[in-house]
């Protein structure tokens, strides 16, 4: 048997062609020339809109299944959430954002991969795969990333972190990591940045953003390692990243869902903290402590049954930071709603994907758009962070469940 280590890295929802889903609703995207606003509109003949299929123990059914308490104890954040007798969290604003800057700053080091709608993984194109790995008949799915992350502490709202896509190598060729492409994004506009519309955030390091555009490669024009991937054109990105610290460390996936007028696509990373902030500056290779996962076995679904104990953040209004902090991008932080319990039923059309994830895109009951992604981080809890996106491509509502299992079916 012959074993090899890959070296890659990624940045979302490019360098893929991804058949029209099945279950999304076609939409035309229209974007602002001045980007400070996003459209979406239901393209003629467009399917109804379908229902959550979500069943809560009192009956009902819901896209985002609201609590009946306020408290909110979960075991996968970083942090007990610290609740007053009003149900609110201690610290307020300020203390929050700055215990998320410091769950999410850092250098993020592991593997991404882009999947259908299907969630079947896609081969990264044969241009960047050594000869070696096509003459041995090995298919290859993963890029090896970095991601350097650097928010502000001082200046609520303000995140930057760039993508790093690594060429793949064969064997121990991988300690000499070569740089593909590299992505920035920022929730700040300005320089070669992808600028976010929106972002919402826990406290645990967890949050969700909006990106504008679609991911174009160029060829780098200045003196920096790799190709440049930038935002352009038509289309959003719907990032929404899970974090759970736990004896071996701090770990994040982050699920991308770029939305296109006639075709989206999914990307999915798995990060390890690596440690502070170095601006990309890591070992990498053979150095990283995850591995690739996108040709591993998918989630089953009766994994999922059961009863859950569900703690609940959300936010219902998403608003937008005052302009004398040079943002555009709406800021808004997840506090607690409440608390229930429920039984999980699935949507025929969730997508079962590698590492225990599963996602989807589907229409409210209500209209727009909402997308939903879930981790079973171990047998009995899960954390998931969905998105309801408004008809006319602004954020309706934000929120991230924290989930224990009580019994199984």
């Amino acid at each position: 048997m012959v074993s090899f280590s890959l070296t890659i890295a990624s940045s979302p929802g490019y360098n893929c062609i991804i058949s029209s889903s099945p279950f999304l609703k076609p939409i035309a995207w229209r974007l602002s020339a001045s980007y400070k606003q996003q459209r979406l509109l239901p393209a003629p003949g467009a399917a109804k809109e379908r229902r959550l299929n979500i069943h809560t123990s009192n009956s009902s059914r819901s896209s985002t299944p609201l609590c009946t308490t306020t408290k909110a104890v979960s075991p996968l954040t970083a942090e007990t959430a610290a609740t007053d007798g009003e149900g609110r969290e201690g610290g307020g604003e300020e203390e929050s954002w700055q215990a998320f800057c410091a769950q999410v700053g850092g250098e993020w080091d592991g593997y991404g991969a882009e999947f259908t709608t299907r969630g079947e993984p896609l081969e990264l194109p044969s241009a960047v795969v050594p000869e070696t790995f096509r003459e041995w008949g090995v298919a290859i799915h993963d890029w090896q990333t970095q991601c350097p992350t650097l928010p502000q502490p001082a200046q609520k709202g303000k995140l930057w972190y760039k993508v790093i896509r690594l060429l793949p190598t064969v064997g121990c060729e991988a300690d000499a990591a070569t740089t593909f492409s590299v992505e920035e994004c920022s929730t700040q506009e300005g320089g070669a940045a992808a600028a976010a519309s929106a972002l919402a955030y826990h406290k645990n390091g967890s949050y969700t953003a909006v990106w504008r555009g679609q991911p174009t490669i160029l060829e780098n024009p200045g003196p920096g390692p790799g190709k440049l991937v930038v935002r352009e054109g038509e289309g959003l990105a719907v990032e929404q990243c899970l974090v759970v610290q736990d004896n071996n460390g701090r770990t994040r996936v982050r699920v991308l869902h770029q939305l296109l007028p006639r075709r989206n696509s999914i990307t999915v990373y798995r990060e390890s903290w690596e440690g502070p902030f170095r601006n990309g500056e890591s070992l990498g290779g053979c150095a990283s402590s995850t591995s690739a996962f996108a040709t591993q076995a998918r989630l089953e679904a009766s994994s999922l049954a059961g009863n859950w104990h569900v703690d609940q953040f959300a936010t219902q209004t998403v608003t937008e930071a005052p302009a004398a902090e040079a943002i555009s991008c709406q800021i808004t932080e997840l506090t607690p709603v409440s608390s229930k319990e429920w039984e999980r039923e699935l949507l025929d059309d969730t997508i079962f994907l590698p590492k225990d994830l599963w996602t989807y895109v589907n229409m409210a009951q209500n209209g727009g758009t909402v997308i939903e992604t879930g981790w079973l981080v171990n047998l009995d809890q899960s954390i998931v962070s969905g998105c309801h996106l408004e008809s006319s491509g602004e954020i309706k509502e934000v929120y991230v469940r924290f989930e224990q299992r009580i019994s199984k079916m």
